[in-house]
């Protein structure tokens, strides 16, 4: 059964992010778990870094990180957008459905990652440890400013009704 949601999933990955295979990319891990909310990780590798595509909780996510780094060296790719754009682009939250718009999440982060990839992974090549510090800054920047954001808008949510 696993099996043949991995497939979907890769099928997917194959379609809304072809041009990475293009540039070289390979599958280098993919991993599906039913019994946690359906979760999934597909992992891209190229000879600068790694390409995370994942599910949490109905959620489409995508990160960075180096080669031979660790799952603490994730960075996310709005907060890398943040980081290149010197805080001037924040990308934000994905504002539809979770459960019913996978295309949709496909699609928005597909084209995110068209734009700046090529901005984005000289920072994980073999330069890393040199940006590592600034760019998990930039991570917990964007994470904070994030929650501002989203913790503004709940409240102006509520007020209006």
């Amino acid at each position: 059964m696993n099996t043949i949601f991995l497939f979907c999933i890769i099928q997917n990955i194959h379609r809304y992010f072809d041009f990475l295979f293009k540039k070289g990319y390979v599958i280098r891990r993919t991993d599906y778990d039913f019994t946690h909310f359906g979760n999934w990780r597909v992992v891209l590798e190229s000879v600068d870094c790694l390409i995370e595509i994942y599910q949490d909780r109905d959620e489409i996510f995508l990160a960075f990180a180096p080669k031979n780094g660790s799952q603490e060296n994730l960075i996310g790719i709005e907060p890398m957008v943040y980081f290149i754009s010197h805080g001037n682009t924040f990308i934000g939250w994905y504002d539809g459905n979770l459960a019913w718009d996978k295309r949709q999440q496909f699609k928005r982060l597909a084209r995110l990652l068209e734009e700046y990839v090529d901005l984005i992974t000289p920072y994980f090549g073999n330069e890393f440890k040199k940006y590592a510090g600034d760019l998990i800054l930039a991570q917990k920047n964007y994470n904070k400013l994030f929650l501002e954001k989203y913790s503004s808008r709940q409240i102006q949510g509520n007020g209006a009704r």
